[in-house]
């Protein structure tokens, strides 16, 4: 996005706009054409019946407008599949198990050997990520902090203490996390 555009809309409205022929900005290089003319149809709108250059100003305004709708849902389409690369997903092992192994950090992160080295690995490849501007999902979004996740040396362990929970404290000090 850029400071004119921070929503991303413009150019989808554009290409609405253009489609229904409510747009000038193509067709200002048509002489003697009453721009109220120039609708999908060609023969609604206060024009010169005579005028030959009405009648054009139509069928290319409507030409435009289709080009300009084609283009709009092709940017549509290609943005959607940009975006699939942009997700990564975080959450517990069992919880990771349905989604596509390129979609999480799973492959990045091998065992160091001990808790502190994997820690900072984790953390490390969570921040490279947000800087790379990746979408960061929780896979285990219906698990709170306080449910227990108990390991054999620590039985009253929760999720808020472990790495998923270091995750999303980190993604709540950032303001993208609840």
């Amino acid at each position: 996005m850029n400071l004119i555009d921070k929503d991303g809309l413009r150019p989808i409205i554009n290409d609405f706009r253009d489609f229904f022929g409510a747009s000038t900005d193509a067709l200002t290089t048509i002489p003697f054409t009453n721009y109220s003319a120039l609708d999908l149809f060609g023969d609604l709108g206060n024009y010169d019946p005579c005028s030959d250059a009405a009648k054009a100003g139509s069928l290319y305004g409507t030409a435009i407008g289709l080009a300009s709708a084609a283009k709009g849902l092709w940017n549509a389409g290609k943005g959607l599949f940009q975006s699939a690369n942009k997700i990564k997903y975080i959450g517990r092992l069992e919880d990771l198990k349905n989604i596509p192994r390129n979609q999480t950090f799973l492959d990045q992160l091998p065992n160091l050997g001990s808790p502190k080295a994997n820690y900072y690995q984790n953390m490390s490849v969570l921040r490279k990520a947000l800087r790379e501007g990746k979408i960061i999902k929780d896979a285990s979004w219906f698990r709170p902090n306080s449910e227990l996740a108990p390991t054999l040396l620590n039985p009253s362990r929760t999720i808020g203490q472990t790495f998923l929970g270091a995750e999303r404290n980190l993604l709540q000090n950032r303001g993208l996390w609840p």
